[in-house]
């Protein structure tokens, strides 16, 4: 009996523990929500508004939008922070696939950008996990349009025990990292 009052006893003092453990402290401030907004830019189907709480993940919605139009074709390329995709004073033009994980700061307005015509036909980029597991899906690659490499849904960068990530090469044998996860790749299939 004596044995299940104290183990009663420390869970109560362990939950105790773990609400301060995670509760704002002295002069912090509650976590503030956010909107991630997405506007199609020409297109059509945007997604509805995300809720987030700044500071904290979030996946993107995997919906894209759609866009049509006589006599040229367009293909949905990517979120960005920049109506036109382009940065200006003041706005980085971040890019973003659906599915990211980002981790907003703040109300966020991500605006659809479009490739038409003749460069709708994509590269495939596959990335290969070199020996190691969780290796991101397939991205499309328009001909000299950049594609911002992206982990797609997976949180985290892929891993291999005994091993510490160090981003992507085109050569399984490469010493050093080509590309950074985030950073724009420009080449095309040759």
């Amino acid at each position: 009996m004596k044995t299940k009052r104290w183990f009663a006893a420390i869970l109560s003092a362990a939950m105790l523990l773990s609400f301060f453990a995670i509760g704002p402290g002295i002069g912090a401030s509650a976590a503030e929500p956010c909107t991630i907004v997405y506007n199609a830019n020409g297109g059509s189907g945007a997604p509805a508004p995300q809720n987030a709480i700044q500071g904290m993940p979030l996946t993107l919605t995997r919906q894209m939008p759609t866009r049509t139009g006589f006599p040229t074709s367009y293909k949905f390329l990517c979120w960005c922070t920049s109506p036109s995709g382009n940065p200006s004073p003041g706005n980085s033009a971040d890019r973003y696939n659906p599915g990211d994980i980002i981790t907003p700061t703040g109300n966020l307005t991500l605006y659809a950008l479009w490739v038409s015509g003749s460069l709708i036909a994509p590269y495939i980029i596959r990335y290969d996990a070199n020996g190691g597991i969780g290796t991101p899906p397939p991205q499309d690659k328009i001909h000299d349009v950049p594609l911002i490499l992206s982990l797609g849904s997976q949180a985290a960068p892929p891993h291999r025990l005994g091993y510490v990530f160090k981003g992507w090469a085109t050569d399984a044998g490469a010493a050093e990292a080509e590309y950074q996860t985030g950073e724009p790749y420009w080449d095309n299939a040759p």
